[in-house]
């Protein structure tokens, strides 16, 4: 009994086996998992096909269905591509699997106004093995980086058109000038004051005008359609319509806080003389009100004790300084050219602060026409400091460090002519960072 139920179970074991495959000794069937064979697809590409005005800045994406394998997501499988070149850019390409993305990222900044070309081909494979059925490509244009013609004439010397006083007007424009103050403020307002220019009598000297843009008008908001006018600068340190500030151009300007800053300049003063000056407006955003200074031209300085500061003090008149406000809303102004101690009239490299209260003489020369003293490239000195010079470029950074860089004035031996030279002031000393100690230096593009 017991041997013909194992026969018969034998018996059916080998029937069963012999339906298949014979299989060799000492092999196994193979298992194969079952999984999904179609191609990975893409869900979302960054930019969009054919989208235009994209930003330069753009980082390239493309996000798929599946997971994809990220040994295949390489700068070889994935690239950027200009119009008329055979060679990808150069670039980096990350993969996130939690998003199932995929990212390029250009070596540099992507030109304006291009068509480019974005590819990934079939070498990208999900984790099954599948590749993408066909490549997979798209194009999209930069936002072009030209200039717009806002506003204005296309035509040199133009004179103005200046409506009515605080009234908007498409018709409405300041006349063709140069030498001139402009500024934005927190709400995009676009402003233009004073300069050389021509007005509604034809070309002629310097200008108090005021004007605001506002993205589609002009508005004419202060100042007088003629030249060479002389301001009326009302109670020192009060704002008032009535207020005025005089003719000048070659000013130094800065934002402080929410008030705007014009320092000096060449000015038609109180008398209608004409000369460097050293009078300090602030324009809150309804009227201009005279802080400091004098209104009359030709005053020398008054430096007072170096880092303390006095209500006497007060840099001499000058024009084309540089001027720049910290965090705290300090104003600072750099050199220039203008009146000495003596009223002599020289190229300067003073550094002064007003606080809203009073003027400090915080570093440089009071003789003029000083030639720089640089030191080691690097490495902050009290001996250090940058040679007298006018129309240099200044601006406050995060931390505090005022830095100024170029202009027109004195190298290291004391020769004139335009400098490259960059430097920082940390509140105690200069250092020279970059740039040469001598004048008329050629660029070094690299």
């Amino acid at each position: 009994m017991w041997s013909k139920t194992i026969a018969l179970v034998v018996f059916v074991l080998v029937a069963s086996c012999s339906k298949n495959k014979a299989v060799k000794p000492g092999e196994h069937t193979p298992i194969v998992e079952s999984g999904n064979s179609s191609p990975p697809a893409a869900t979302l590409k960054v930019p969009e096909d054919a989208k235009t005005e994209v930003p330069v800045n753009t980082k390239i994406k493309v996000s798929f269905n599946v997971d994809i394998d990220p040994a295949t997501v390489i700068p070889a499988n994935f690239s950027l591509m200009q119009p008329g070149s055979e060679t990808p850019l150069s670039g980096s390409v990350t993969y996130d699997a939690a998003s199932k993305t995929a990212e390029f990222v250009s070596d540099r900044r992507l030109e304006g106004g291009v068509v480019y070309t974005a590819l990934l081909n079939t070498a990208v494979k999900d984790l099954q093995g599948n590749a993408l059925a066909q490549p997979l490509q798209w194009s999209f244009t930069t936002r072009g980086q030209g200039w717009t013609w806002m506003a204005g004439a296309s035509d040199a010397d133009i004179v103005g058109s200046y409506g009515t006083v605080g009234v908007p007007e498409g018709t409405n424009f300041p006349g063709a000038r140069d030498r001139a103050n402009t500024w934005m403020d927190s709400s995009g307002k676009i402003f233009v004051a004073n300069g050389y220019a021509g007005s509604i009598a034809g070309p002629g000297d310097s200008y108090n005008d005021l004007w605001q843009w506002d993205g589609t008008n002009w508005t004419w908001l202060k100042g007088n359609v003629f030249p060479n006018q002389m301001g009326d600068y009302g109670t020192i340190g009060l704002s008032a319509e009535s207020n005025v500030i005089s003719a000048r151009h070659y000013a130094a300007d800065a934002r402080a806080g929410d008030k705007q800053f014009i320092f000096g300049g060449y000015t038609y003063d109180n008398a209608g003389g004409t000369n460097y000056s050293n009078d300090l407006w602030a324009w809150d955003g309804k009227n201009w009100a005279c802080v400091s200074g004098s209104n009359s031209v030709s005053q020398p300085s008054v430096s007072g004790t170096k880092g303390v500061p006095d209500p006497l003090n007060h840099p001499g008149a000058r024009a084309m300084a540089s001027a720049t406000a910290d965090k705290e809303g300090n104003l600072w102004i750099f050199g220039g050219t203008g009146c000495d101690d003596t009223c002599t009239i020289k190229a300067s490299n003073d550094l002064w602060k007003w606080d809203g209260t009073n003027w400090t003489w915080i570093a440089g020369g009071k003789l003029g026409n000083e030639s720089g003293v640089y030191g080691t490239k690097g490495s902050p000195d009290p001996l250090n400091v940058p040679g007298a010079r006018q129309s240099a470029s200044s601006w406050m950074d995060k931390d505090g460090n005022l830095w100024v860089f170029g202009g027109y004035g004195y190298d290291a031996a004391g020769l004139q002519g335009n400098l490259n030279d960059l430097w920082k002031w940390d509140g105690t000393n200069w250092t020279w960072m970059s740039g040469g100690n001598s004048k008329s230096e050629v660029a070094n593009y690299g």
